[in-house]
């Protein structure tokens, strides 16, 4: 797992088969790439662009998958989202809203 910050609130993530810890808040994520893992705090805005990746968060203001996109899964711990899920077969949750 590699850990990465957000410096300028801004932070790209695009590569196969990562695994990333973001161990502070950004304002926005960009994920691109796919079979990714992302954990991460609190992100203003998630932008996801890939396939079968997974992205953990503890909370989120703004989820938007791509028309692009299939078989993700964005889950996050609290907040109510503003959601734009346009992918095909993804999953976007509230982790109190899993079975």
């Amino acid at each position: 797992t590699t850990e990465l910050t957000c410096p300028d609130g801004t932070l790209n993530i695009d590569g196969t088969a990562l695994s990333v810890e973001i161990v502070d808040d950004c304002e926005t994520v960009n994920v691109t790439g796919d079979i990714s893992t992302v954990l991460a705090q609190g992100i203003g805005t998630l932008n996801l662009d890939g396939t079968g990746s997974t992205v953990l968060m503890t909370t989120v203001d703004v989820v938007n998958v791509s028309e692009k996109s299939s078989i993700n899964t964005v889950v996050w711990e609290s907040g109510n989202p503003v959601v734009n899920d346009l992918s095909t077969a993804s999953v976007v949750v509230s982790e109190s809203r899993l079975p």
